[in-house]
């Protein structure tokens, strides 16, 4: 049986969780991008409640709020060993501006857990 989780429910605990995190934690995404494998663009903003709202884009919302110049959120799934989203715009790209991984472990990118990644007191499971 499959597990469906209520996003919006979700999303507001996470953020709750990560609004206790010290503001130093968050200074790594100073003029750098969110990297998730949660999206398949490259976003500046993401509404809440808007169709792509995710883990990513819920955290680019609390780094603005805390007033850091997070340049956005991007994909970090590849096709073909290459990047779907390598152009940032505005003349930046991956050999450019830093990407900060948000998500969890991956055995298969390699990319290592990381402290802004949902953990399972997260999760608002629906009945």
């Amino acid at each position: 049986m499959v597990k469906h989780f209520d996003r919006a429910r979700t999303l507001k605990k996470y953020i709750e969780r990560i609004s206790q995190m010290d503001d130093d934690v968050f200074h790594v995404f100073e003029d750098a991008m969110i990297g998730t494998f949660e999206l398949y663009s490259t976003r500046r903003t993401v509404d809440e409640d808007d169709h792509m709202d995710c883990f990513a884009t819920a955290l680019l919302r609390e780094v603005h709020r805390r007033g850091i110049a997070c340049l956005g959120v991007t994909s970090e799934r590849k096709h073909r060993g290459e990047y779907i989203c390598n152009d940032f715009g505005e003349g930046r790209d991956r050999s450019n501006t830093a990407v900060v991984y948000c998500g969890k472990y991956s055995y298969f990118s390699g990319h290592k857990r990381s402290v802004f990644s949902p953990v399972k007191s997260d999760y608002v499971f629906l009945q």
